[in-house]
């Protein structure tokens, strides 16, 4: 049951409802009152216990970051699936573009029966592992690696990547120790918890990977052909991204009425709202224009799904990411507010970004376009966290939580 939970924990999205905290403070006292019946606990207990405290006392600083207004009312429209083929006609989508290797067949049939004939879209071909040098990777923690000792075969690299060699490198001691204080604070809110934060944990507390280092040149790719084409903006998908047909209709709807109507100037837009962390503190102007579609984002990983401007991908291609090649979503998140990212210090001395131009995010309000979502990076076993079964005293969880377990529980709303 415990490891039930913990996976539960885990994937928790934070999108800051009132039932997710309440659910916590539940689950919390659950265990919390079943550990304390016992003489001995377990470290998993220990473990589990003590995440849900630090994910309740995150979700209680998101609502002070959080624009907690009503959601944006849906198209009803998109939702019709009588009405619905003719809706997407009416957005006149032509401008997606899916990230995938050439060798991923089977994801780019997948998507192309799901767009049909009203979702107008391209791959750019991606980079995967295979075309980066695990070795070179390894060694840059020591030192600088440049570009000609990042990809395994030149000879399968497209021109735009080729023509970039020179300039490409990667960044020394991107791994640092497991309990500083930038891998105890929540990214977007800089709250410092007790203990690491999971995903800086994951993320940081480990050498880059060839994976990481590849995604990265995907997006930075991609960046290069929206500066250089035609659409004024253009919606930018990882292949491992399922879309809902329904969200992607509300949500180009709302694109239109914000190029047209709205004309707020902004440079990247995330569509998958369940993967941020922040809100920026917005005045009643702004927020009276971009209605109840789109808040401004304070600090957002979700470089899976997002819009990006002619404007947007020249700013962030003149930021310099091909100099410093850290992981995409670090990148995004700093350009966009540098003062939310614990590890700002590090990126600002390692890879002196150009922070000259301010990039303007915009986070969308409305159903999810994105139905689900498998990250290859998480996925990937860095870590061995695997706890043993090691009975504690109970005296020393108490002390680790620096609880008095008769208060726990007389009172089921302490949480």
């Amino acid at each position: 049951r415990i490891d039930v939970i913990a996976q539960q924990l885990d994937e928790a999205k934070y999108q800051d409802t009132r039932s997710i905290e309440q659910e916590l403070a539940i689950r919390f006292l659950d265990v919390y009152k079943k550990a304390l019946k016992k003489s001995q606990v377990t470290t998993k207990e220990l473990v589990l216990i003590q995440a849900f405290v630090q994910k309740y006392q995150i979700l209680k600083e998101r609502q002070k970051v959080f624009d907690n207004r009503d959601p944006a009312v849906r198209r009803e429209v998109c939702y019709d699936k009588l009405r619905l083929p003719f809706a997407i006609a009416a957005v006149n989508y032509s401008n997606i573009v899916f990230i995938s290797s050439e060798e991923n067949q089977q994801a780019r049939s997948s998507i192309t029966e799901f767009c049909g004939k009203f979702l107008g879209h391209t791959f750019f071909s991606a980079l995967t592992e295979k075309n980066i040098d695990n070795q070179a990777v390894a060694e840059s923690d020591a030192e600088t690696v440049s570009g000609e000792r990042i990809f395994s075969n030149t000879d399968a690299l497209d021109d735009i990547f080729m023509e970039n060699i020179p300039n490409f490198a990667l960044p020394t001691q991107w791994k640092i120790a497991g309990a500083t204080q930038a891998v105890r604070t929540v990214p977007g809110l800089l709250y410092e918890s007790h203990k690491p934060f999971f995903r800086n944990k994951k993320r940081w507390s480990r050498q880059l990977h060839s994976l990481e280092v590849a995604r990265s040149l995907n997006h930075w790719g991609v960046w290069k052909q929206v500066a250089s084409g035609e659409n004024p903006f253009v919606l930018i998908f990882e292949d491992s991204v399922e879309l809902s047909k329904p969200g992607l209709c509300d949500i180009g709807h709302a694109f239109v009425k914000l190029q047209k109507n709205v004309k707020f100037e902004w440079d990247i837009a995330y569509i998958d709202i369940d993967m941020f962390l922040a809100d920026e503190l917005q005045d009643k102007a702004t927020l009276d224009r971009l209605g109840l579609d789109w808040s401004v984002a304070g600090f957002y990983y979700g470089a899976h799904a997002y819009a990006l401007t002619k404007t947007g991908a020249k700013k962030l291609l003149d930021g310099g990411l091909d100099r410093c090649l850290i992981p995409v979503d670090e990148y995004i998140s700093y350009m966009i507010n540098p003062r939310l990212h614990p590890r700002r210090e590090y990126f600002k001395e390692t890879c002196e970004f150009n922070m000259n131009e301010k990039i303007v995010a915009l986070r969308w309000r409305g159903t999810n376009p994105v139905a689900s979502f498998v990250n290859d990076i998480d996925d990937i076993e860095f870590l061995n966290d695997d706890l043993e079964m090691q009975e504690i005293e109970l005296s020393e969880f108490l002390h680790a939580n620096d609880r008095n377990p008769q208060d726990e529980c007389d009172d089921e709303t302490t949480m």
